[in-house]
């Protein structure tokens, strides 16, 4: 959420150039007269609206588009049937993913309890109750929900995508990295939206934004913590990570051959630092990020 405020607020003074879709995923075709329009299939999604009610019944999607395009990359190259999305907001990024992959199942876990309208009506409409499953009231690090909800929904099928754009806290991130991770199947991918929360600047953020920008801003140590775990897994001779890709708002981890017990793993100790320590015992304190909108 925190990238796509960002990138809504530099949207009117940033050109965007759509990229072509290629291979059989579907298109995404955006609006050259509205460029905050995007159609996929039968469906118009509106895209980075500012703070958009969440059970408004328009369809929503909280990334800005050049996200959009990597996802959707992403999908295309991975061609994935089972899929999880933590994190529902209004609902847009969900039906996104059913649009685009056309999976087997798509399982969209999100902590607040009250079902998305905009999103219960576009499963209805197309069909999809036994193929978009949303479960509410669920966060992202209740392993024992999590373990139910994958046994339940996918039992013992692995998972082939799995986006996490939910608290981007670095502790809950980091367990439910460690719960889903070992059901990805080798080759799969999963990514992890805004890691670099940490590090942006609110020095280009409108006067009017701050308030919801800050109300918004995660506390304590940043997700850079677990991007530099990953970075390090990549060099365990196991093979845990076949690929880790970073860019400005992902990251993406492919996943290696190596075999990972579900109930044990942990990446914070699938790497060896060797004889520098790379990891602060502390970093960014939650009173410093807030002095940002002070």
């Amino acid at each position: 959420m925190l990238s796509r405020l960002r990138r809504e607020c530099r949207w009117t003074t940033t050109e965007f150039v759509p990229q072509k879709s290629s291979g059989d995923a579907a298109t995404l075709r955006w609006d050259s007269d509205a460029p905050n329009r995007l159609t996929v299939g039968d469906t118009t999604f509106n895209v980075a609206d500012l703070f958009p009610a969440r059970n408004d019944q328009r369809m929503v999607v909280r990334k800005p588009p050049d996200m959009i395009e990597v996802v959707a990359a992403v999908i295309n190259e991975v061609k994935p049937r089972n899929i999880i999305e933590l994190g529902i907001a209004q609902g847009g990024s969900t039906a996104l993913l059913a649009q685009l992959a056309q999976p087997a199942k798509l399982v969209a876990i999100e902590k607040e309890l009250a079902a998305v309208a905009a999103l219960e009506s576009y499963i209805s409409s197309h069909d999809l109750e036994s193929v978009v499953k949303p479960y509410y009231g669920v966060d992202q690090a209740d392993t024992v929900a999590l373990d139910r909800i994958v046994a339940s929904e996918f039992g013992d099928e692995p998972l082939d995508l799995v986006i996490d754009d939910a608290s981007h806290l670095l502790n809950e991130t980091r367990i439910s990295f460690n719960r889903l991770f070992p059901h990805v199947r080798e080759g799969g991918v999963y990514m992890i939206e805004d890691w670099a929360w940490g590090h942006y600047s609110a020095d280009t953020i409108p006067p009017e934004l701050v308030d919801n920008w800050s109300a918004s801003w995660p506390t304590g140590a940043p997700l850079t913590v677990l991007a530099f775990e990953l970075l390090m897994t990549c060099a365990a001779p196991d093979r845990i990570i076949q690929e880790l890709k970073v860019d400005r708002e992902f990251v993406q981890i492919r996943r290696g051959p190596a075999t990972l017990d579900r109930s044990t793993f942990d990446i914070s100790h699938s790497f060896i630092e060797g004889p520098v320590k790379l990891l602060a015992p502390r970093i960014f304190t939650s009173s410093r990020l807030r002095t940002r909108f002070s």
